[in-house]
């Protein structure tokens, strides 16, 4: 009987020892959690990926894009644009040309037709200016359009597509 009591004891030492020495490591684990941490608000504007460009009517660069009207094409025709692609950076670009496909009016008229531009491949050194031809086809299967819109989008970049 003696030596159970006497396990007895020991069981509740060491579980009174264990609790004195958890709830210690506790408050030392949360005193230098909240000594080491700091909060510091930061902002900043980041420029990265910014590649200026402009694109004009003329080639000194006076008359900026902000619009193309196609005019009135048939089926099976081609409408014409003369463009100036001016690199306004420090670096060659390159560019391409695409549109924007959520914005047709009406929505399914981009099946009908055929972007292009005669960019090439080769860069646009800085502050130089490069005269492009874009051409919007008709495809001749087109039908239920009689007018439309869509926005075209040029991107540049410092490699080639």
């Amino acid at each position: 009987m003696l030596s159970l009591i006497k396990k007895l004891w020991v069981v509740a030492l060491i579980g009174c020892i264990l609790i004195v020495l958890m709830t210690l490591e506790v408050r030392i684990i949360t005193f230098e959690v909240e000594r080491s941490q700091r909060v510091i608000p930061s902002s900043g504007v980041i420029t990265a990926g910014v590649l200026p460009f402009g694109v004009y009517w003329d080639p000194t660069g006076t008359k900026q894009v902000t619009s193309i009207s196609w005019g009135t094409l048939s089926p099976g025709q081609t409408g014409n644009a003369t463009l100036y692609v001016r690199n306004e950076g420090a670096a060659p670009i390159y560019c391409a040309v695409d549109w924007v496909a959520s914005s047709w009016i009406p929505q399914n008229a981009s099946q009908f037709f055929t972007l292009t531009w005669n960019f090439g491949r080769a860069p646009l050194y800085p502050q130089r200016s490069r005269k492009v031809l874009v051409q919007l086809y008709v495809k001749p299967n087109i039908s239920g359009i009689e007018t439309f819109s869509f926005d075209i989008v040029i991107n540049a970049q410092d490699e080639p597509y």
